[in-house]
Parts: C-alpha cells; sequence; structure tokens
C-alpha cells in the first residue's frame, strides 16, 4: 500500500486526529496496566471484622482473581490484535515509523537519520500513517 497524497492528508486535520490517535493507544497502555497489576490473593489467613447480615460470597478470592485477570488479559490481547491488524495494512515505512515512533517512542530526528530522507518526506510518512491508523479506527478528524 502507498502513502496518502498531499491532496488526500489535507482533508484532514492531522493535530486533531493525532491527539485521538494518542488517546487510542494510551487506552491500550491502560488496559496492559490492568493486566498486569490484577494481583492474586493473599494465601495468608486475614482477620475480618464480623458483619452483620451480609450475604455470603458466591466465589472464592482465586475464583475472582482467576476470572479477572482473565477479562484483562482478554481485553488486551483484542486490543493488540486490532492494532496488529491496522497496521499490516499500511505501507513497510508506514508501519515501520508508526511502531517506532508510537508504540516505542523513537524521536522523529532518529528515524530520519536511520531513513536518510528529509523532514518533508518524514512528515508526510508521519501524517500518512497517523490518518491511516486513525480511518481504520474510525476516530479520524476532518477540515
Amino acid at each position: 500500500m502507498k502513502l496518502l497524497s498531499l491532496k488526500e492528508l489535507k482533508s484532514f486535520d492531522y493535530v486533531k486526529t493525532k491527539e485521538k490517535v494518542l488517546a487510542y493507544l494510551e487506552d491500550i497502555n491502560l488496559a496492559k496496566y490492568k493486566y498486569l497489576n490484577v494481583m492474586p490473593p493473599s494465601i495468608v489467613s486475614r482477620l475480618y471484622d464480623i458483619r452483620v447480615q451480609s450475604t455470603p460470597i458466591s466465589r472464592s478470592r482465586v475464583e475472582s482473581y482467576v476470572i479477572l485477570k482473565e477479562e484483562f488479559e482478554r481485553e488486551f490481547k483484542d486490543k493488540l490484535e486490532e492494532i496488529d491488524s491496522i497496521i499490516s495494512t499500511m505501507s513497510k515505512i508506514e508501519q515501520r515509523f508508526f511502531i517506532d515512533h508510537y508504540i516505542h517512542g523513537t524521536k522523529i530526528m532518529l528515524f530520519q537519520d536511520q531513513f536518510k530522507c528529509g523532514r518533508e518526506r518524514i512528515d508526510t510518512i508521519k501524517k500518512s500513517a497517523t490518518i491511516k491508523f486513525a480511518l481504520l479506527v474510525g476516530i479520524e478528524v476532518y477540515k
């Protein structure tokens, strides 16, 4: 697949679209941290306050932990698979830029040095990759 043309890029509000893409990717990071931060229940017995008129818990703490961990893992994997399928529709240079810049946080200047291209070309790649991602997720902003 090729880069979006300058004419196609001009019909989008790049700044607002980029903000939405960053917010979308931030949701992925939150899902990752939710998944990683689900802690197993303590195996040490605990003392509980006496409760009057409480309803009994229908599942054990271990069962609740396993269910919660699986739910967060499924949510995280679904989002990763969605991103992977979106990125696979981009051109190779857009894929490399998107993964390096948005996922790994590589600076644009380093990317420019690696691919030996000018600032205008990098801007076109950056905008094309960002807008393609937004289009496929449905979060693009038109002018």
